[in-house]
């Protein structure tokens, strides 16, 4: 799984950055065909983590995506909280629905990232905190440009010492 997430995460960026990227865009059951299959890959890293997780999302939302790259998002924000989180601790992923929006959020306990950085980890290759943790630095690169080709908006918060990393995303 991490060696398909991570050649799955160099094409679209090669793609990205050629301007290849385009939407399929469709209305979708939001929960069972972006949440519940990322949930069914991402066990195993909950497991070795020791982590919990808690989805609130509800199961009627439907929203107008391409189903596809927002698994691809959310596979790699839950997979950034379980990789980055606290050994033992829980995960949570929120839903607000707004007038005119959806609002996503997911948070965990973790180191945090320090707030003058918190912008550039949506860059390309971008990644701190790197010991013991796989991974491309194109996650969250890439997480922003399929939600900027959305019409939506993404943004990281970060608390002190232990903390809850929040990715927020807004359709």
């Amino acid at each position: 799984k991490v060696m398909q997430d991570m050649v799955t995460n160099y094409l679209l960026s090669s793609k990205i950055n050629r301007g290849q990227l385009k939407l399929n865009r469709k209305v979708t059951r939001f929960k069972r065909d972006v949440i519940d299959p990322v949930l069914t890959g991402l066990y195993p890293l909950l497991s070795y983590q020791r982590m919990s997780l808690s989805c609130e999302i509800p199961e009627n939302i439907e929203v107008d995506c391409d189903a596809n790259l927002m698994r691809t998002v959310f596979n790699n924000l839950l997979n950034n909280a379980a990789k980055y989180g606290t050994p033992g601790t829980g995960i949570q992923c929120g839903f607000r629905e707004r007038e005119d929006c959806y609002r996503f959020n997911i948070s965990n306990v973790g180191r945090g990232v320090p707030p003058d950085k918190l912008n550039d980890i949506f860059n390309e290759y971008t990644r701190f905190q790197t010991h013991n943790v796989n991974g491309t630095g194109l996650g969250l690169y890439i997480a922003r440009k399929i939600i900027d080709l959305h019409g939506g908006k993404i943004r990281a918060e970060s608390g002190y010492v232990i903390a809850g990393d929040r990715i927020l995303y807004e359709d």
